[in-house]
């Protein structure tokens, strides 16, 4: 069995630098990338973050050319319900060869915020 990291972000997250050609240069195996959606993420001053597909599919048979490596194209939908109908919209609207659900924040707080890790869990579910 081959294990390979599928939650790799590049820069069409609003959150990385990193190029796809570096990962594409450091092994044979299959390459997905899961870049960020976020709605109202408050990491990002309450900012939608959407990857730029447009660029993201465009890069694809450049990269093809150069390296014998399968790149696929995939999400990391950072969901929270208020936001549903929007991450729906979008994912219905853009091709994509794996979407990796994740949560991240309420829409207010993200979960690794120093408040929130500081707080009573009972009162974090509140």
């Amino acid at each position: 069995m081959t294990i390979y990291d599928q939650h790799m972000h590049t820069l069409y997250s609003f959150d990385s630098e990193a190029q796809l050609r570096d990962y594409l240069t450091q092994t044979k195996a299959p390459v997905v990338t899961t870049e960020h959606l976020e709605f109202d993420n408050p990491d990002d001053g309450g900012r939608d973050n959407l990857p730029d597909y447009a660029r993201m599919k465009a890069t694809q048979p450049a990269l093809a050319e150069k390296f014998p490596t399968e790149f696929l194209l995939g999400i990391e939908a950072g969901y929270f319900a208020p936001a549903d109908a929007r991450f729906r919209q979008y994912l219905d609207n853009h091709d994509f060869d794996l979407t990796l659900l994740s949560f991240h924040h309420d829409g207010h707080y993200d979960y690794l915020d120093e408040q929130l890790i500081t707080m009573p869990a009972k009162q974090q579910l509140e």
